[in-house]
Formats: structure tokens, sequence, C-alpha cells
């Protein structure tokens, strides 16, 4: 899979155009893990955003009752999204369930295509804001 085509399928890129996303895919590279290997670590700082190419990934959070499994992901799905946003600690652990391949687009390069055009931002604004609509219903859920 071309890594504009793994771009194209993260959620936060969706009213990307095929220019913005070859732009992204400049700043990327590719990785391989072994089973058991993590990937990132809850609590430390976040180097980008992962695209899983091959393999699965379980993402898992501490909780009072220890270790929790959140949900297992596979190719084409991503995570670390929240982290080419701001610069508060990762909220999870991914670890590679089975040998895995993952495209990891850099932060510092991501944000400077923010900086350089604008526009991206302003395309995953829409994104965004079904996220927070969806977190607050969530939430208003459990009132």
């Amino acid at each position: 899979m071309e890594v504009e085509e793994s771009l194209r399928n993260v959620p936060l890129f969706e009213g990307f155009q095929v220019k913005q996303l070859k732009s992204l895919a400049r700043w990327t590279t590719t990785r391989s893990y072994q089973p058991g290997q993590t990937i990132v670590s809850e609590g430390q700082t976040g180097l980008g955003l992962y695209v899983i190419q091959t393999g699965k990934v379980q993402i898992s959070m501490h909780s009072a009752h220890g270790e929790r499994e959140i949900r297992v992901m596979g190719p084409g799905e991503s995570f670390g999204e929240i982290s080419l946003l701001d610069d508060r600690p990762r909220s999870a652990t991914a670890t590679a369930v089975e040998w895995t391949t993952a495209i990891l687009l850099d932060k510092s390069q991501f944000l400077a295509e923010m900086h350089a055009h604008p526009e991206m931002a302003l395309a995953m604004l829409p994104v965004l804001v079904t996220w927070l609509r969806e977190a607050d219903m969530k939430i208003a859920s459990l009132s």
C-alpha cells in the first residue's frame, strides 16, 4: 500500500487533497516491530502518527486495577492523531501483537506543513468537531 493511500485512510486527513497527502508522505518513515514490542508508551511524549501497514497492535491503558486493553487494531488503522496536535503525554500504550509494520508521520514536520499550508489545518476542523461532539454525547449519556 502506498504511503499516500495509507494517509488518505486516516480519519483526521479525510478532507485533504491528493497534493496535501503527497506533501505529508514525504515526512514519513516505515518502522517494523516484533511481537510484544512496545511502539509507544503511555505517558511518553508523542513523536507522531502511526498508520498500521501489516500486523496487529494492542492499545492499552493503566487503570487503578492494572493494565486494561482498549482495543486491537489492524492494517489501515491509525493511532497517535492527537499527539500531532498537542504536547501532552500519550494517553495509551501501543504494543505489537504480531510482526507489525507501521508508517510514522513525524510530528515536527507535520506542524511545519500546517504552518506552510494553513488550508490543511482548516480541512481537519470538521473531523475534530465531530470527535468533540461524539465525546460530548458519550459524557452526556453517562450522566
